[in-house]
């Protein structure tokens, strides 16, 4: 389910579990007989689902990305189906009761009633009992669910902010977890001398785009492999562009020939006709094997201004490699590339992420309680560097926050 389906989804089961709890409140009035315990439990689901009403109406404004948040949630939608079932169950059951013909004073229900009611309710018990497990199950994972949303939002402005900020080739990470495997692999396909992946007979570069959603670390791999040290010598040229929103050709030809060439003309940014610059941009290329990476691309981009830098790139020399990162699936689809689809960090490497953000500036004797707080929140965040880098920080200043109240205190 995408985040836009699961808001739909939230506010659907805000007003589903609404209408069950209001029909639990009417069964519990209507105080069902034969079977004992029955109206306990129904007032045991009534505030459970008030709990759980309240936790959605707070998160369902959302898109939630989260896939633990994802999971709760479906979850919380099949307890709800379970429950709206036997709850009409019972409900059909009353109103039959209501609807039976008055009987003469002095007659009484037959014991054959009697035992078949006592046994409707003995079975629809049984699955009164199930949905109160689930429910209870739900309800108790709700505190975890609501740290999530909070833990969302932190990791959801953070991107925002990150949404126009230019990027550079400098490493900001001087060890990158989790991403050996990508890394190795990128390394041989930029020192490869084969043809695999060339785009066309008539051209000597190459792509590989790195793909996956926000925060997974593609900008950081790509750094990675550009600063590699295996890289440095190889490549005649190497050019790193932040892309962001607008996809100027004229800017990208501009900021290639700065960063490839000393000697370049003093009037560049003066130049207004794009064939001039663009004749100079292929000067500097010709036989040039040279690197250079988009980073944060979309195929929207590609078909609006591939077509025009494209002839540039075909001045170049064999083994020339071209690096794209995006968030968008189908740009592996506009022309032949190499694709790396970047999943989130997993297991251990994630958990070494996490603790290595998250004990900055922390006292020593706080790294037990770090631990334990690791281990608990880290499999929830999905495997993402950023939520691991943003969520780490905000609990390295909690815990640095409560050591200097309990150093105040001892004061």
């Amino acid at each position: 389910m995408t985040g836009l389906e699961l808001v739909v989804a939230g506010w659907f089961a805000v007003n589903v579990i609404s209408k069950l709890a209001d029909q639990v409140v009417s069964l519990v009035k209507k105080q069902i007989k034969y079977q004992k315990g029955v109206k306990r439990k129904l007032k045991t689901l009534a505030e459970d689902l008030k709990k759980i009403q309240a936790a959605i109406y707070s998160a369902c404004r959302l898109q939630i990305t989260n896939p633990a948040l994802q999971h709760w949630m479906l979850e919380l939608m099949d307890a709800a189906k379970a429950a709206e079932n036997v709850l009409n169950k019972f409900s059909c059951n009353v109103a039959g009761e209501r609807e039976e013909p008055a009987r003469p004073r002095g007659f009484t229900k037959s014991t054959g009633t009697i035992v078949k009611r006592l046994f409707f309710h003995d079975r629809y018990l049984d699955e009164l009992n199930d949905v109160l497990n689930r429910f209870g199950k739900v309800a108790a994972e709700m505190g975890n669910f609501l740290k999530l949303v909070e833990l969302d939002l932190v990791v959801r402005k953070h991107r925002e902010m990150l949404g126009g900020q230019q990027t550079t080739s400098m490493p900001i990470e001087s060890n990158v977890v989790g991403r050996d495997n990508e890394r190795n692999d990128m390394v041989n396909f930029l020192l490869a001398t084969g043809n695999s992946y060339v785009c066309g007979n008539d051209v000597n570069f190459a792509v590989v785009s790195i793909v996956g959603i926000h925060g997974v670390g593609k900008t950081t791999l790509a750094r990675c492999v550009y600063n590699d040290r295996n890289i440095q010598g190889h490549f005649d040229i190497k050019v790193w562009l932040c892309v962001s929103d607008e996809f100027n050709v004229k800017r990208l030809m501009i900021e290639i020939i700065e960063s490839a060439c000393i000697q370049r003309p003093h009037d560049l940014h003066r130049l207004i006709n794009l064939d001039t610059i663009q004749g100079i941009l292929n000067q500097v290329l010709m036989e040039k094997k040279f690197l250079v990476v988009f980073d944060g691309i979309r195929s929207d981009q590609i078909i609006a201004g591939w077509e025009t830098l494209w002839p540039s790139f075909k001045f170049g020399k064999k083994g020339s490699r071209i690096i794209l990162t995006t968030c968008d699936q189908n740009i592996g689809e506009m022309m032949e590339m190499k694709t790396i689809n970047l999943k989130g960090i997993e297991g251990q490497d994630y958990w070494r992420l996490f603790e290595q953000w998250a004990s900055r500036g922390v006292n020593p004797r706080d790294l037990p309680i770090l631990k334990s707080v690791v281990k608990q929140i880290a499999p929830k965040l999905g495997g993402s560097p950023l939520a691991a880098k943003m969520v780490g920080l905000k609990i390295a200043s909690m815990l640095r926050e409560q050591g200097q109240k309990i150093m105040q205190s001892k004061l």
